[in-house]
């Protein structure tokens, strides 16, 4: 059987997920820990694929991202990115109930894979993609529309699928708003 023709107008899916939090002046670094499942033809018939199942840890040094965002390479990933900044809370802070010095920080994973040819296209996304991050946050500041595990760590999880990122694509990551 032959493959479909591609459709005549192009569709962009997200191509990113993440989350924001508030941490305190003192924090340094946070755990990012992605997961996600990468498919792969088993055979020549479109219709055999393989599931992967993947996890990498990265340490991420708030230092480096006062007010500039900044990726890095998601170890043996062939493209995905973590996208991360702080910034400072600001003026507001303070009748929030927020310290000074306060700052959030938004994490995001990022596929920047090159986009694969028709037929192997799926083999580019990133399945079932589960970000958890891990470090000193404000108490009582993470919402409860995600799930927390301990008082250090929030998770965030999305079943949907990252294609790989068009540079025409604009699309605005989800973002957990605090």
């Amino acid at each position: 059987v032959a493959p479909e023709p591609a459709a005549a107008r192009q569709r962009y899916l997200p191509s990113s997920i993440g989350l924001s939090v508030l941490v305190p002046p003192r924090a340094q670094h946070l755990g990012v820990r992605a997961s996600w499942g990468d498919y792969r033809l088993r055979s020549a018939s479109p219709e055999e694929w393989v599931r992967l199942d993947r996890a990498e840890t990265i340490v991420l040094d708030l230092t480096q991202a006062n007010g500039k965002a900044r990726e890095v390479d998601v170890p043996a990933s062939d493209g995905l990115r973590i996208a991360f900044l702080a910034r400072p809370v600001g003026a507001l802070a303070g009748e929030a109930g927020v310290p000074p010095g306060a700052r959030t920080v938004s994490v995001f994973i990022v596929n920047r894979r090159t986009p694969a040819p028709d037929g192997r296209k799926d083999e580019a996304f990133a399945f079932q993609v589960k970000i958890e991050v891990q470090g000193q946050f404000l108490p009582g500041r993470i919402c409860a529309a995600w799930r927390v595990r301990t008082g250090t760590s929030a998770l965030a999880t999305c079943n949907i699928a990252m294609p790989a990122s068009s540079p025409s694509a604009t699309t605005s990551p989800p973002t957990l708003l605090l």
